[in-house]
């Protein structure tokens, strides 16, 4: 997989924000109460995941960013794999793992990142590019 990965936020959760607050909810990849952070293999997946998890809310503008990650923290392919489950993030804390590229469902040829804030090469990760995209007016 790309050493790139695309991200789309409220704007308040810019890459500074990345994992500050723990999750409220249980996900297909971590339980509530933990920290994770999701991105996309591909720019486009990215905006549709933010309209998707915007559920009907339409915010003003949201936050665009392209990552470049370390080539030190190990990211494994889980693509074919059925071990991803809820319990992944803990997964990934005890293999000592960065992170791991997950089927998702928006898309059959693209996949989510599931990212482990704890482990010590997250910090390593840079925003290449940061824009903010605003919604067209009616």
């Amino acid at each position: 997989m790309s050493r790139h990965a695309w991200r789309t936020v409220h704007p308040t959760q810019s890459w500074s924000r990345a994992a500050a607050e723990p999750a409220t909810y249980d996900g297909p990849f971590h339980r509530a109460g933990e920290r994770v952070v999701y991105a996309w293999s591909r720019s486009e997946l990215a905006a549709l995941s933010a309209a998707f998890l915007c559920a009907g809310i339409e915010p003003e503008e949201m936050l665009w960013e392209k990552l470049q990650l370390p080539g030190e923290g190990q990211i494994v392919d889980l693509g074919g794999s059925e071990s991803v489950s809820p319990d992944l993030l803990t997964q990934l804390c005890q293999r000592d793992l960065l992170g791991a590229w997950v089927p998702t469902s928006l898309s059959t040829d693209g996949m989510a990142l599931v990212m482990n804030p704890a482990h010590p090469q997250f910090s390593q990760i840079k925003v290449l590019d940061s824009r903010f995209i605003t919604r067209a007016s009616a």
